[in-house]
């Protein structure tokens, strides 16, 4: 058996949850990508915060030094439809999340206790859990949002 690398299997476990990200953000069709029975339910919205909080939880910083409307340019909760951003913007983010990922993954002492955000967990590991079970919960919620409105979305991998 191959040398264990437990920092391989968690980049292998959120390679998974955004491929199938990917693929559901794929499935939606443009007309409905900004829209939704309520704000919350806005498969645009509910992108770029999943987004946002992956950049978030890898990024080293915490809640107050971070960005959060930068890379966007919009509050994912802002009322107005038209400030969402487009699938290409989210597809680009999801890019730039994977390459954080890669390098985040390979750079981590998982077992490090956990100082930044100790609420995740007490370690970085357990932060590491915490994103992506947070990263699950949306991917459902985009899920149903697809089969509500009559689409089938990625197979589970």
């Amino acid at each position: 058996m191959a040398e264990y690398d437990a920092n391989q299997e968690i980049r292998d476990q959120f390679k998974r949850v955004f491929d199938r990200f990917r693929k559901t953000v794929e499935a939606f069709p443009e007309g409905e990508w900004r829209t939704g029975e309520n704000p919350y339910q806005r498969p645009a919205g509910l992108a770029g915060h999943f987004l946002s909080t992956v950049d978030y939880y890898t990024s080293g910083l915490d809640a107050a030094e971070f960005p959060w409307q930068k890379r966007l340019g919009a509050n994912w909760e802002d009322p107005r439809d038209e400030v969402l951003p487009s699938k290409e913007i989210i597809l680009d983010y999801l890019e730039e999340m994977n390459a954080r990922i890669e390098k985040w993954t390979q750079r981590t002492d998982f077992s490090a206790e956990d100082e930044l955000h100790p609420y995740c967990g007490r370690t970085v590991l357990g932060r590491a859990f915490y994103l992506i079970r947070h990263c699950e919960s949306h991917l459902a919620e985009l899920n149903l949002e697809l089969r509500r409105r009559g689409y089938l979305g990625p197979e589970w991998r």
